[in-house]
């Protein structure tokens, strides 16, 4: 399944070709999050991966990067399905195309 995930130029390093999930990385957007560790986010919207890029550069710097990511159908999960504000998890994705913003 074909998602976006956004990111910085400072969390996501040219060359990577996976995305991996926090209790892997080490690197964690929000402050206080106990769930879900184990998952990376991504969304079929581009508008609202732009947002959470810029909320990356926010929190460590760098350029805000949209990175077009699939993820694997056999433990995709859809956290929310709320148009606009669609959110899935699955335990990696892999990148497919990167910009940056």
């Amino acid at each position: 399944m074909r998602a976006y995930h956004g990111t910085s130029t400072a969390v996501i390093q040219d060359g990577e070709h996976v995305l991996r999930p926090p209790c892997v990385t080490g690197i964690l957007q929000e402050h206080g999050r106990r769930r879900n560790l184990d998952r990376v986010f991504a969304t079929p919207d581009p508008g609202l991966a732009r947002i959470y890029a810029g909320r990356a550069v926010s929190r460590f710097g760098g350029r805000p990067v949209l990175l077009t990511v699939s993820l694997p159908d056999r433990d995709t999960e859809t956290l929310s399905d709320r148009p606009g504000a669609t959110v899935l998890a699955a335990s990696g994705a892999w990148i497919i195309e990167r910009q940056t913003l």
